[in-house]
């Protein structure tokens, strides 16, 4: 899935280990210099969240995007 489908959304929640971690609009979280939203965005575009290799973000069956810990 791509975190495009969620560029309009009101509202993100980037969440990990089941805490809310980044919340805002697609445009504020994008500005967030070290962001964990920024970084899944810049990895997708880049094409590394579909790739089989060890890159720290995964797609979710439900469709969601988390960072690997490892």
């Amino acid at each position: 899935h791509r975190l495009s489908t969620i560029r309009n959304a009101d509202r993100i929640y980037v969440l990990q280990n089941g805490g809310v971690m980044e919340e805002g609009t697609h445009d504020t979280l994008l500005q967030k210099e070290n962001g964990i939203y920024r970084e899944m965005v810049s990895l997708q575009n880049a094409g590394m969240t579909d790739s089989p290799d060890n890159s720290d973000v995964e797609t979710n069956q439900d469709g969601t995007i988390r960072r690997r810990h490892t």
